[in-house]
């Protein structure tokens, strides 16, 4: 059983030869990540992806024609949003496979015709696009790194709590090597949207 410890402590002192092998390991500035808010013993958290939004990755272009669908025989009310002259947006869109595309739609992030908008007169399409598609890489660079630093960070909290339990096994005989599933700690790489990307409903 281990000590109950602060939730805060503060890294253990280390030698010149520990700080030259962490450093050695590009580690040295992780070992006093490691303990922020955690020690031995404490539950490991493990970092959750941060998901773009849809105000994140759509912008403005236009306002639709009629109410969608056109001519539709409703058995509920019109939403607002899918209503004559309601605002529509270009959206960037990923799928399971990690393809991104363009897509015409609702505030709601629904398709709808490119036909049935009508665009601003100020819109430039091919600079909405640029714009979007710099914004949309922006997040994706911030979101994979933060989420790639936090599983190196959880990584190496479960090696610690490892080798810290093992020292409690067999009077600090134990010598058994470190097992855990490579997958749970797989870093993330970063997938950018292009301007050239194709428009999932731009033919309709």
């Amino acid at each position: 059983m281990l000590p109950r410890r602060s939730a805060t402590m503060a890294p253990p002192d280390l030698n010149d030869a520990q700080r030259a092998i962490l450093r050695n390991a590009g580690m040295e500035e992780l070992w006093g990540k490691i303990f922020e808010n955690w020690s031995p013993g404490h539950r490991i958290p493990m970092p959750v992806m941060t998901r773009h939004t849809f105000v994140e990755s759509s912008i403005s272009i236009g306002r639709l024609k009629c109410n969608q669908p056109p001519g539709g025989d409703y058995l509920v009310p019109c939403p607002k949003y899918r209503k004559e002259r309601a605002t529509v947006y270009l959206a960037v869109k990923r799928d399971d496979n990690d393809n991104t595309a363009f897509l015409w739609c609702d505030k709601k992030g629904e398709p709808v015709k490119r036909s049935e908008i009508i665009l601003r007169r100020d819109v430039d399409l091919d600079r909405l696009k640029e714009m979007l598609c710099e914004d949309y890489n922006n997040n994706e660079c911030y979101f994979i790194d933060e989420y790639n630093e936090a599983i190196k960070i959880a990584h190496g909290r479960t090696v610690l709590a490892f080798l810290v339990a093992r020292t409690h096994r067999d009077g600090g005989l134990d010598r058994s090597p470190v097992h855990f599933c490579e997958e749970t700690f797989r870093y993330k790489a970063h997938v950018f949207c292009f301007e050239d990307d194709p428009e999932i409903n731009g033919d309709d």
